[in-house]
């Protein structure tokens, strides 16, 4: 997965994002405690050098995301859902900067793009 930004779209906060597992905040650091509270380490680096997809809110790694495709049938829309594991609950001012980023999925991949919080 690529980067997805955040200059196009006015609605999203300042850092509310959702970032590819190979962000530099993941594997470019050995200190990542301004990004990333030591107890979430283990939940996006799970080990054998994978890294999670993260969400980050305000510039800090708040979570991770998984998008589950669906291939289209003949004369239907291409769906996706994209599923956001926070590590806690996330802020309310939030939720606009997480619907951009389904969007901007969405027209990137061309699908109907859903955005589903898992609970904390």
């Amino acid at each position: 997965m690529l980067p997805i930004t955040r200059r196009d779209n006015p609605a999203a906060g300042p850092g509310d994002m959702v970032g590819a597992a190979v962000l530099s905040v993941s594997a470019g650091y050995r200190d990542r405690s301004l990004m990333l509270a030591a107890e979430y380490a283990r939940r996006i680096q799970t080990g054998g050098g994978l890294v999670r997809p993260l969400v980050l809110i305000g510039g800090r790694v708040a979570g991770t995301w998984r998008l589950t495709r669906r291939t289209a049938g003949a004369g239907q829309a291409a769906r996706a859902t994209l599923t956001v594991e926070p590590f806690t609950a996330l802020p309310a001012a939030s939720a606009d900067g997480l619907a951009a980023e389904a969007a901007d999925i969405g027209r990137f991949l061309g699908a109907d793009v859903t955005l589903k919080k898992v609970e904390t």
